[in-house]
Formats: structure tokens, C-alpha cells, sequence
């Protein structure tokens, strides 16, 4: 929904008391399949919770910033009358705006918010984000553009774009999946004579070609036989138990960190030592 951008795009640039933008009280209840930056993975870490004064505080000044943007008489019934600071909670009203208004009478994407979308499109071999997914927003922003545009973009932009958002600032990835190395060159080797169809097609292929292959129990513990099966069912409980004790602490930590200003190095460094520490887990 365009007013949905825009506002978030408002709710970007106001910052509250810990530097943090208000786009976290109107978050997604998913998180995205990847992060850009450290900043945007923290914004899912923070409560949303109204017996939290800093939450509070904050929803509270995004139902203002609705209650002042609201122009549909439709709309206004679900911010006029809130007096108590209990019911001016910003992120509960701005999804029933939501959820009323999606798809009635809004506005599409328009081309500037299509190409900010495309900008910001990320694939990094993401199980929660697969290929089909990425393909499919790409299409969806590539027609937005092409209905919307005095000039339809041509299919070698089309796939030098889907290019650049394969793993994009991920090189990293690109060097431990040789395949998608491979992709990417076959990609930019073949733009101007391809179609954006094919493109799609040969990525789709090869995606399902590298699925990660689960390991059996077996093969992990290096033995067989119903001999070890109780002893090493009762090693995988307690080391299961311990990991998720171990994560868990760890996440507690990561959403009690809130940052001051931008981040510093040191809030970086010790972002990523509790990251890692999950990671490895």
C-alpha cells in the first residue's frame, strides 16, 4: 500500500530517546528473510510490549503521527476519541488501518516506491526466503514499473537487477556456493540476448539442484545398530536442552542491548560476539 511506505519511510527518519527510528513500533510481525544493515536486525529485537515505558512512550507518539496523517473520514473513527494513554497505542492502530484498508481503495506501488523495493531486494540462500519468493517479488516490482512507466524496462535491465540482488553485499556467499557464482556469471555473460523468463528459469534450476541435503542420524554419529539408540538419544536430548538454555541467554541479551545514537564500534563488536555465539550454537 503506498500510505503504508510512506509512512514507514516517515517513521524512518524520527528517532526516539535511544537513537533507535520509530519503525520499530510498526514493524512486521515476521522479521525479513535477511538484514541490510545492524540497525534493522536490532529494530526486531526490541520489546513490543505496553507495560515497557520506552514502548509506551513511543507507540504513543506514532498514534499522534497517525491521528495528525489521517485524512478518510473511514479511517478516522479508529483515532478519534482514544483519551486515555492506554488506547493511543500507535502500533495496534496502525494494524487495523492495515487490516482494514488493504486492498480497498488503496493505491499500488508506484514506480519510485518499486524501484526502492528493488534497491533494497535481497536473495542469500535463505531457506525462509526461496528462490520462488524472490523471483516473484521481482516480477511484481518489474510490473509496477512497466504498467506505471512512460518506458517499460527492457529485459537486459531486468536481469542485470536480478543480478545485483543475488546475495547482494554478500560476496562471502557467492565464494562458498560456487553455483551461484556460476549463475550470476552465466547471468552477465547472456543479459542482452536472454529474457528475463529464461533467467528466472535457469536460477529456479539450479536452486533446486543445490538444496542443502539433511544428514542422517547415522551418518552424523558415525555408527549403527539399536545398541546405541537409547544412550544416543538421551546425548541428543541433553545436548538439545542445553543448546536452546544457551540460545536462549544469549537472545536475552541481544534484546536487552538498545543502542544510543548510531551504532558505535564497540556496539557492533558486541552485537556480533552474542551473534556468533548463537550461530555456533
Amino acid at each position: 500500500l503506498a500510505w503504508r511506505i510512506k509512512f514507514h519511510r516517515y517513521c524512518r527518519h524520527q528517532y526516539n530517546s535511544e537513537g533507535v527510528p520509530y519503525t520499530y513500533v510498526i514493524r512486521d510481525k515476521e522479521p525479513p528473510p535477511t538484514y541490510n544493515t545492524l540497525m534493522e536486525e536490532l529494530i526486531y529485537l526490541l520489546p513490543l510490549d505496553m507495560g515497557d515505558a520506552q514502548f509506551r512512550s513511543d507507540s504513543n507518539l506514532v498514534f499522534s503521527y497517525l491521528e495528525q496523517a489521517i485524512r478518510a473520514e473511514t479511517a478516522k473513527p479508529l483515532v478519534q476519541n482514544k483519551t486515555k494513554q492506554s488506547e493511543q497505542n500507535g502500533r495496534k492502530i496502525f494494524l487495523q488501518l492495515n487490516a482494514r484498508f488493504e486492498g480497498e481503495g488503496a493505491k499500488p506501488l508506484n514506480v519510485q516506491d518499486a524501484e526502492t523495493e528493488l534497491g533494497r531486494l535481497s536473495w542469500n540462500n535463505n531457506p525462509s526466503f526461496p528462490p520462488e519468493k524472490f523471483t516473484s517479488l521481482l516480477t511484481k516490482y518489474f510490473n509496477v514499473i512497466d504498467e506505471n512507466d512512460g518506458e517499460p524496462w527492457k529485459d537486459d535491465k531486468k536481469i542485470r537487477v536480478m543480478v545485483r540482488a543475488i546475495c547482494r553485499n554478500n560476496p562471502d556467499m557467492i565464494k562458498s556456493n560456487p553455483w551461484i557464482y556460476h549463475v550470476r556469471d552465466t547471468l552477465q555473460e547472456n543479459w542482452s540476448t536472454w529474457d528475463f523468463a529464461k533467467a528466472v528459469d535457469l536460477f529456479h534450476s539450479k536452486a533446486r539442484q543445490n538444496i542443502p541435503k539433511k544428514r542422517s542420524v547415522s551418518s552424523v554419529n558415525g555408527k549403527k545398530g539399536r545398541g546405541n539408540k537409547s544412550k544416543k538419544s538421551r546425548s541428543d536430548t541433553a545436548s538439545s536442552d542445553s543448546n536452546s538454555s544457551n540460545i536462549s541467554a544469549h537472545s536475552q541479551k541481544l534484546r536487552g542491548y538498545k543502542v544510543t545514537g548510531k551504532p558505535t564500534k564497540d556496539v557492533i563488536e558486541k552485537f556480533n560476539i552474542y551473534a556468533e555465539k548463537i550461530e555456533a550454537i
